[in-house]
Order: structure tokens, then sequence, then C-alpha cells
């Protein structure tokens, strides 16, 4: 059949069909296809070289080479970010040494996840093998397994009545994403209200989320998170006293809201104690506040506790220091695991796992309640609760905020210091009283490099970045260490005094 009976039967159209042809109206003529070169490279690999990994465990120069010429770096640009990391070989208790035999007191936890320090308990060490033996993975989205029900039950205990489903990604940054995609899931609902000094991981979604410079890396690409000011702000007062302020700060969140329509605000997401931004600890009125709007406006509550959460602010979850706030949908990862291991949690209220045993979430990776991360997060939880490590935390807690008060009194670069459990840090001012650095983002005033070099020279590994100074060692740290950390610290604040 010819073209114009084949397309009339298809088409039933009244016009006549266009000729192959050019013309006006007339059927598109393209141009005709252009050859594509290609060019073959060789895509064979260099060659394995076994005697490169013969003698098992490296040498320094080794590491150095391999780490310039191979090793990329990510929130900084790798060169600078190389130059100023120290090649760590082991660790121990609360210690890091370097390859020159250099001990270091952790006063960081690292990125504030290595809460049991350095070495693992044998009942975490033995689980882990075990099952590494018996079942080292199987797909968490086909198969049921003991280590993921274990963990879900023990924090199951753990949280509220009102929180009873668990899923178990890897990093803090998954959790908040199936955070996100479960509320807009759950209320139909798209946009995500959160705060502008915030931090909620390094995917796509959950830096969106986040408030602080690092969203510049992915800002332009997705929609439906809105901003909105911390109770700490920068440059101006909400009020002339803490009860004026905590009622103008909820005042100006509820027009937030208004104006962006409640009928489109699946959630707000807040961390319990902001973090990366200083160890922000927000009054109690200020989470309690945001828990009332939610509610009276029908938006889930969101509590992000991949820093602040298992036992780091001196309770198991950093949302059991806010009287009578249960959060819809909770996170945790870092220390849920000791690290021993990538985990992640997050946690949800009833009606919200009730409502997904029909639905589907629409999230999942491969590694996803992992059988062994699964484990060593149950064996650290129990380890946790036996070993009573949140009760320690609080007597700890007692001692390092009695250091920061006299440290304040002792040097002129600190204005001010916020504690909660072993989640503290200082702000450091200038000699006109101002903050050293206005933005994390800005380049840094030399006075800070001589500062951090004081500091390890002093033997302390600390997560300087101004204008914030973090104190964050592991949830084991005796006083004794403490009062030792501290005193180091004492005298490489001189550095900055003025």
């Amino acid at each position: 059949k010819t073209l114009r009976q084949v397309s009339s039967k298809l088409i039933q159209s009244p016009y006549p069909i266009a000729k192959f042809s050019s013309g006006i109206n007339e059927f598109y003529v393209p141009n005709k296809a252009e050859k594509v070169a290609f060019n073959p490279k060789s895509n064979k690999a260099k060659g394995y070289k076994p005697e490169k990994y013969k003698q098992g465990k490296w040498g320094l120069d080794q590491i150095m080479k391999s780490t310039e010429e191979h090793v990329m770096y990510t929130w900084g640009a790798t060169d600078p970010a190389r130059k100023g990391s120290i090649p760590i070989e082991r660790g121990e208790g609360i210690y890091l040494y370097d390859y020159s035999g250099n001990k270091y007191i952790d006063m960081t936890s690292q990125a504030i996840n290595n809460n049991l320090g350095y070495g693992i308990p044998k009942p975490i060490l033995d689980a882990i093998t075990y099952q590494l033996q018996n079942l080292h993975h199987v797909y968490g989205g086909l198969t049921i397994t003991e280590p993921k029900a274990k963990l879900a039950e023990i924090l199951n205990d753990l949280t509220p009545p009102e929180i009873t489903g668990f899923i178990f990604p890897l990093t803090g940054s998954d959790a908040n994403e199936v955070a996100i995609r479960t509320a807009r899931s759950f209320t139909k609902k798209n946009k995500i209200l959160t705060r502008y000094k915030s931090y909620h991981g390094g995917s796509s979604g959950a830096l969106n989320a986040t408030g602080d410079f690092r969203r510049f890396f992915a800002e332009a690409g997705i929609s439906g998170f809105v901003k909105f000011y911390d109770f700490q702000a920068m440059q101006f007062k909400w009020g002339t006293t803490q009860e004026e302020s905590i009622g103008n700060y909820l005042a100006y969140l509820e027009e937030t809201i208004l104006n962006e329509n409640p009928n489109t605000i699946a959630a707000i997401m807040v961390e319990a104690i902001t973090g990366s931004a200083g160890v922000l600890v927000n009054p109690p009125e200020i989470i309690q506040g945001i828990r009332a709007l939610c509610d009276k406006y029908n938006i889930l509550m969101i509590i992000d506790e991949v820093m602040s959460g298992v036992g780091r602010s001196g309770e198991m979850f950093a949302f059991q220091t806010y009287e009578g706030v249960i959060p819809d949908i909770f996170t945790c990862a870092k220390g849920l695991s000791g690290s021993y291991l990538p985990l992640s949690a997050a946690g949800f209220r009833k009606e919200i796992q009730d409502h997904f045993r029909t639905n589907p979430i629409g999230w999942g990776t491969t590694f996803q309640a992992h059988p062994v991360s699964c484990i060593a997060g149950f064996e650290t939880m129990k380890y946790m609760v036996e070993h009573d490590v949140v009760g320690h935390v609080q007597k700890m807690s007692k001692v390092l905020e009695g250091h920061m008060e006299k440290l304040l009194k002792k040097h002129n670069c600190l204005r001010q210091g916020r504690i909660r459990g072993l989640f503290a840090a200082f702000d450091l001012v200038g000699k006109d009283g101002q903050l050293i650095q206005r933005m994390f983002q800005d380049p840094n005033p030399p006075v800070i490099g001589e500062f951090k070099k004081k500091l390890l020279q002093n033997g302390i590994f600390a997560w300087v970045r101004p204008p914030i100074m973090h104190l964050a060692p592991p949830l084991i740290i005796t006083e004794e260490e403490l009062n030792d950390a501290i005193s180091r610290i004492d005298d490489a604040l001189k550095v900055l005094d003025h």
C-alpha cells in the first residue's frame, strides 16, 4: 500500500497527505544525518603489579604518593584539603596516632560519629564477625533477616510509643532523603520547610534541604524546599528578652507557613540541635512551638538527629531533651553503629508506618538494611544501654560545661559557648568583638591557620571551622582525659587572644 493509503486509514485526516518534497506547508525535509567519527582509544587496564601489594601494610611514602596521584577530596578543593590532612595510622580509646608516633586527643569524634572512640567492644566485634561469616548480605527489599528485626526491635524499645516503624539506609543523607520522600508521599504535598543554618546531607534532596553554603553545590537542581530563618540570627535579635524573642520567632514562622500555604507544605524539617552551624541549642519553647504549628496546620515534623542523636545530647535521642516533643519522622546515623560500619535509620509514627503497609514508599538501595551493618547497629545500641553510656555523657557534660565557663572568662577570643551533653561549641571573635569570620565559605584569617597548627602541636585533633570551634569528644571520654584535653585547648587559645 502507498503511504497515503496507510496514513489516511490511521489518521482519518480530511487534509491531503503531503509529498516528500520541499515547498510551503509540505512534509518536513530534514538534513541528511552526518556521520560521526569515532576516535577509538585503548580501554585496557594499566596493569596489575603484584609487587606493589605483596608486603601487605604500606609505608607512609607509598600512601602519600597514591593519595596525591589518585585520591580526590569532596567538600573542598583536593590539593589544599590533602595538604591540610593528617596521615593517621591507628586509634585507641579517644586517641589517634600518626605515622611518626604523635598522639592526638580526638575532640571532634571525627564528623561527630566515632561515639565509642577507637577500638571495638568484643560483643560487637563477635557479632559482626559471625554475620560476615554466615550471611554477609541479602537485599533488604526481598528478604527478612534477624539483624534487621533486632535493630528495629531495640529502636522501638528506645523511642516513644508513638514511633513504631523503621527503615535502615546507610548514611545520614540517605535517611533524610527517605524522610523527605516519605513525607511528600504520605501528605500528597510537596514543600519542605528547612532552616538556613542547617545541614541535612550531601545527596541532591538532602543538600537542597540544607540551608548552609553547601546547598549552593546543588541548589539549581531540585525544587520544593523553602528556607526560613533560625532563632539564632546572625545580624539581629528577635526581641529584647528571651520570652519576647521566642514569641516573635514563632509568629514569624507561622506567617511563613501562611504565606507558603499550609496546604502545600508536607513537612517542617529541623535539626534537634543544629550541629554544623555551631551546636545551636534551641530553647525548649522553640521546638515545642514548631511541633504546635505543625499540629495546627496538619504539617509533619521531621527531626534530623544525624549528629545529635544516639547519646550525644545526654539522652538517647536529642528530641527527648525537649519535654513533650515527638516528631512524626526522625533520622539518625553516625553513632548508630559506632561507625564500625555505615548505617542510618529513619523512624516513623505508627499512622505513617501503617499507611505504607499498603502503599509503596518508592525508595531503596542495594545496601539498605545490610545485615552486617544492622547487627553492628543492634549490638552498639545494646552496648550503650547496658553500659549506661548516656548516664556517663550526662556526668561528663557537667565537667565540660564547667571548663567552658572558665575558658570564656579567660580568653577574649571567645564570645559565647553552647553545650548539650557532649555536643558543644564556641564562637570565635576578633579584636572588634565581631565573629572572626562571618560566613563559613569566606577565606580563613591567617591566625586561624596558626591556631589549628598550635592545636595539633598540643596533641588536639579538633574541628575548627571559623567562626565555630566544636567540642565533641567520644562519649567514652573520662574526666581525667577531658581535663587534659581542655588544658591543651586552653594553651592553644592564646594564639587567638588579642
